[in-house]
């Protein structure tokens, strides 16, 4: 027989793509998560997944198809929820959204506070990863929306929404030469010591990028794990970093003081972008639409403006869908 249990063990399985952390999730037994794929299988006479001991589970064609029917099940089933409860004026339920690490740190707050005002009943769960895994998080159905920077090659079948760009900048050491200009180019930078995070917001790679298309090599001091690491040791002097999302801080943890600087060539802009899969089934939940509207919304606010553009500039028109 086809029940709501057995349908909730097989996505959990299928997200999880082990059946021991689907239980873990579920906090049930292994047991109980395998009993429910199995009658899945019995019931439609079809293999949902490939069973590689040691290696997980992997979805069969057969069980993306499922898969993708089962979450638009559960995603009416949401919906309809929210419906009634709307009629009293009521958001009511979870939303999961998939966030990209800095973004997180200096995006989601102030979203999820206003939001909170309008809808306190409203959860709203917050998955951080770097910019592939917040993808796959949406791919896989784990997620209903996500807030990342857009890549240059995004997953075909993710519909993505430019909400602001971000302004690249130059970070020195106060006693720095180069921070008693107010603007810096990159054939400036080439021969001094650049220091990379790995979790800028685009990725190091995305730097070096600008570099490569002005004909120069940049000179790589370090590779760090983390902006904070990277602005310690811009702080006492041991080189420069490029950032494009710019703290409302004006030195690093150590208490060191640091200089942003504009650049004077003209460098793209990364995109800060909403994202949600294209749907044959039907469209997103109304949590979802009041989370996008409120994203929106905070994105034409000075308090955005200030992580992302300079004080002088204006913030370029972008379409927004309402």
């Amino acid at each position: 027989m086809l029940t709501l249990k057995a349908l909730r063990y097989f996505v959990s399985a299928a997200e999880h793509c082990n059946f021991t952390r689907a239980a873990e999730d579920m906090h049930i037994s292994k047991s109980s998560i395998i009993l429910g794929v199995d009658s899945l299988e019995d019931h439609f006479g079809l293999s949902l997944f490939i069973r590689r001991p040691a290696r997980g589970l992997q979805l069969t064609e057969e069980g993306r198809h499922v898969l993708d029917r089962v979450q638009h099940i559960f995603s009416k089933i949401l919906t309809f929820e929210e419906d009634i409860f709307a009629l009293k004026g009521d958001v009511i339920g979870t939303l999961k959204v998939g966030v990209y690490h800095s973004f997180s740190i200096y995006f989601m707050p102030s979203i999820i506070h206003l939001l909170k005002e309008t809808f306190p009943n409203l959860e709203v769960q917050v998955i951080e990863g770097n910019l592939s895994e917040v993808e796959e998080m949406l791919v896989s159905g784990k997620v209903e929306v996500i807030l990342y920077g857009k890549l240059s090659n995004p997953t075909s079948g993710i519909t993505l929404e430019t909400v602001a760009l971000s302004t690249p900048h130059a970070l020195f050491a106060k006693n720095s030469p180069l921070a008693k200009k107010e603007s810096v180019s990159l054939a400036e930078l080439a021969n001094e010591s650049l220091i990379l995070s790995d979790m800028n917001p685009m990725g190091p790679n995305y730097i070096l990028k600008y570099f490569e298309n002005l004909g120069l090599e940049p000179k790589i001091g370090m590779r760090l794990p983390n902006c904070e690491a990277v602005r310690g040791y811009v702080g006492k002097g041991m080189g420069y970093a490029v950032s494009l999302i710019r703290p409302n801080l004006s030195g690093s943890y150590l208490g060191d003081e640091i200089v942003y600087r504009p650049f004077a060539d003209d460098l793209a802009k990364p995109e800060v972008v909403l994202g949600w899969l294209d749907t044959k089934f039907g469209g997103l939940s109304r949590n979802a639409e009041m989370f996008l509207q409120y994203c929106r919304i905070f994105f034409k606010t000075s308090e955005s403006r200030k992580y992302l553009f300079s004080e002088d500039e204006e913030l370029e028109d972008l379409p927004v869908a309402m």
